[in-house]
């Protein structure tokens, strides 16, 4: 599924050959990418998710390296034109800066605060073919679409790992350590019981928790 605020792609011209760990890609047709351009593929031999480091004509290289080598694959990349469409076709990608965009009218021209990102890099403060003002910028994880945090939300985040699941008004810090501590000891006091005998301790439930709950569980800035 493409990421909902991501500016969409368009048909790439020609195709271009990858090869497996490699930064180089080769095009059937000469291009005219600008920095930062998202190339992406999704063919039956992988889904690549790339962006243009720099290059001419069909030799280009790409930031990421791609996951898998083939000839001849057809790629989406980063409109070349006015539009401002999100949220069908583009992406997050990983190991890449993305742009935070400002528009005062949305995709259908109707006055308004419209945001969108694209990894094309800004010309002098602007988006190099909207011309909206950029606003921002994040970088994403290395092998992963996921946008890394400032360094708040990140030990928000690492706080909600180890509280995730205490009772609600406690004030543990370490709830999560501390349950895995308070398993073991019974563990090792059944195990250890003479005779081996006794009741074991009972199974207990696992939780998978998302990043969402992490968060909340997190102590805000």
């Amino acid at each position: 599924m493409a990421t909902k605020t991501s500016r969409n792609l368009i048909s790439g011209s020609g195709t271009v050959t990858t090869t497996t760990a490699s930064r180089v890609l080769t095009f059937s047709a000469a291009q005219t990418f600008k920095p930062g351009a998202t190339i992406y593929i999704s063919d039956g031999t992988s889904t690549e998710k790339l962006t243009i480091d720099q290059g001419s004509g069909t030799s280009w290289t790409s930031v990421q390296p791609a996951a898998a080598g083939a000839a001849s694959r057809t790629f989406t990349t980063s409109d070349t034109g006015t539009g401002k469409q999100r949220g069908s076709s583009g992406w997050l990608v990983p190991n890449a800066i993305h742009y935070a965009y400002q528009s005062m009218v949305d995709d259908a021209g109707n006055p308004d605060c419209y945001i969108y990102y694209d990894t094309l890099a800004p010309e002098n403060g602007v988006h190099p073919y909207t011309f909206d003002k950029v606003m921002g910028s994040f970088k994403t994880g290395k092998d992963v679409a996921q946008i890394i945090p400032d360094i708040n939300m990140r030990v928000r985040r690492l706080e909600g790992v180890v509280r995730a699941g205490r009772p609600s008004g406690s004030l543990s810090q370490d709830y999560r350590v501390n349950a895995l501590e308070e398993r073991m000891r019974l563990l090792e006091v059944w195990a250890n019981g003479t005779g081996h005998f006794g009741t074991p301790p009972g199974v207990t439930s696992t939780t998978a928790w998302t990043e969402q709950n992490f968060i909340d569980a997190g102590d805000p800035a």
